[in-house]
């Protein structure tokens, strides 16, 4: 929506933005449900642990 878009509304970008802000908790914890759903079910993880700590931070933030 932001990135292509040439006739530019701020305040539909400024609302597209809020709604994310919003819900971001839901996005975090979806994605830390994710992950652990693939390593134990799937036996399946990133290929790197570049961002493991950052990450954990952020879900950790969320989760309290």
């Amino acid at each position: 929506m932001t990135a292509h878009d040439y006739e530019t509304d701020y305040a539909l970008v400024a609302e597209h933005f809020n709604e994310l802000h919003a819900l971001l908790p839901l996005l975090v914890k979806a994605a830390a449900r994710l992950q652990r759903i693939c390593a134990q079910s799937l036996g399946i993880g990133p290929a790197t642990r570049d961002f493991k700590v950052e990450f954990s931070q952020v879900c950790d933030f969320f989760e309290a």
